[in-house]
């Protein structure tokens, strides 16, 4: 499990070499899983398709912009 910080509205810095398809992260108490391929936005950089797991919007997908450290 990779943990995440939130730095704005769906963004995520996450604490992991890559952003890849399958990938779970924690942030801020909430599990989220990539489930659509990432689309390179930069250097390390993707816009992808999250899904929340568990926790009050349970199975909410939404895009989101993560960078991996």
């Amino acid at each position: 499990m990779v943990t995440a910080t939130q730095t704005a509205p769906s963004t995520y810095v996450l604490d992991a070499p890559r952003v890849a398809q399958g990938q779970q992260f924690t942030a801020h108490g909430n599990t989220f899983h990539i489930v659509g391929e990432p689309i390179a936005a930069g250097w390390n950089s993707a816009t992808v398709r999250v899904r929340e797991v568990g926790g009050t919007h349970d199975g909410n997908e939404f895009a989101a912009y993560l960078h991996a450290r």
